[in-house]
């Protein structure tokens, strides 16, 4: 092996430390290049011991460990990106200065293994091609600190602008990074030929979202401040029944998107062309990127459903600028999206009947606010569009 492939392999190692490092960066409040040398040499040591491991194990267990070690890198990244997640919610609400990004072996060590440990395999093959493994070592390791160095000044330059937000984006990555060492290694193992980049694409999105709201539902159930209103608490008896069938409604959807992406052949689909494919993943991140810009703004107004008892704030501010409800219009896109990927009947079905119940329950929270919010809201109707747009002065 050529020292022009062995750049290019190291290349491709270090860029899930390199996506990491960005993270870290988001944190910090300010990256100095001590800091950056400090994230660097933690991925760039265990970048270039994990195949050291792998070239001298080759003959005794590597087999065992490689068996398991994207089920050890989806644990490690899912639940430090899950943590991250809930601190960016958490600080949504604290005011002063934030405080230091920490640096040191129980934050970084597992990110450092989580990154790494799909390269013990690198190192079985280099057993077996004889490879010089000093040489090659060395060159992973240097090219993982230098890349991710670099990851930490382009993570703090969006990290020092957007704050608690780029803690949660941090967080989002951490997962999708997981469940795509996951699924990478799901599919080469059960050798699924319908698992293409499309299914995987399409679970990673619907899992941030899913996982999103969550989190963002707990972090307020901890403050006793009560998120899920659908079908619940003090509306007309009307509301109350569109609400629950919008409950019911949505949970069959999530069944029926997993089930589509899991599953592509089970249902009856028309023939569908890969650009229509490729729309649908890009209406699915745009959803999930509008979803999770409107739920950030709302901070503790965010509700599903609405109370005549609860006690909320008129949210005008941010992407409410643009659009009355952006939540509502990232849920539309997450199910056009799921349905032109995979235009199965039943994908088409829950997206129309969703899209219809969303729809009806916007015109019941519209009401719901222009009684509560009164001269305030009428206002912000004249000024901004039910879905989309800026009304003209």
């Amino acid at each position: 092996m050529g020292l022009i492939e062995l750049f290019i392999l190291a290349v491709g190692l270090s860029m899930d430390a390199f996506a990491v490092a960005i993270c870290a960066g988001l944190t910090m409040p300010k990256a100095t290049v001590e800091k950056a040398l400090v994230v660097g040499l933690y991925f760039g040591i265990f970048q270039a011991g994990m195949p050291l491991i792998g070239y001298y194990a080759a003959s005794l267990f590597a087999d065992k460990i490689t068996a398991y070690d994207h089920w050890i890198a989806f644990a490690l990244l899912c639940f430090l990106g899950g943590k991250m997640i809930w601190e960016g919610l958490k600080k949504e609400e604290a005011s002063g200065d934030e405080p230091e990004a920490s640096l040191g072996p129980k934050k970084m060590l597992p990110l450092a293994v989580a990154t790494s440990i799909d390269a013990l395999a690198v190192g079985v093959s280099f057993a077996f091609l004889q490879v010089s493994i000093a040489p090659a070592v060395t060159l992973i390791g240097v090219t993982t600190l230098v890349i991710s160095m670099a990851g930490v000044k382009i993570g703090n330059a969006f990290g020092r602008r957007f704050k608690s937000k780029a803690e949660f984006a941090g967080g989002v990555i951490l997962a999708l990074i997981g469940i795509k060492i996951l699924l990478e290694h799901l599919e080469l193992n059960f050798r699924r030929p319908d698992m293409d980049a499309i299914q995987i694409a399409t679970l990673a999105l619907l899992g941030v979202y899913y996982i999103a709201y969550s989190v963002k539902a707990l972090v307020l159930k901890r403050q006793g401040i009560a998120v899920n209103l659908m079908g619940k608490g003090s509306k007309p008896k009307k509301a109350l029944l569109a609400e629950m069938i919008l409950r019911f409604a949505t949970l069959a959807g999530a069944v029926v998107q997993f089930g589509s992406a899991l599953f592509p052949r089970l249902m009856w689909s028309p023939p569908v062309i890969l650009p229509v494919r490729i729309a649908g993943m890009a209406l699915l991140l745009l959803g999930n990127l509008i979803f999770i810009a409107a739920m950030l703004t709302m901070r503790n107004n965010w509700r599903a459903g609405f109370d005549q008892n609860q006690n909320t704030s008129l949210v005008t501010n941010g992407i409410y600028r643009f659009s009355r409800n952006p939540a509502f219009v990232g849920f539309d896109l997450l199910y056009i999206g799921c349905t032109a990927a995979f235009p199965n009947i039943a994908n088409m079905a829950m997206a129309l009947a969703c899209i219809i119940l969303f729809h009806v329950q916007i015109l019941g929270e519209e009401q719901f606010c222009a009684e509560v919010f009164g001269q305030e809201y009428a206002d912000y109707k004249t000024r901004t569009m039910r879905y989309i747009g800026k009304r003209g002065s």
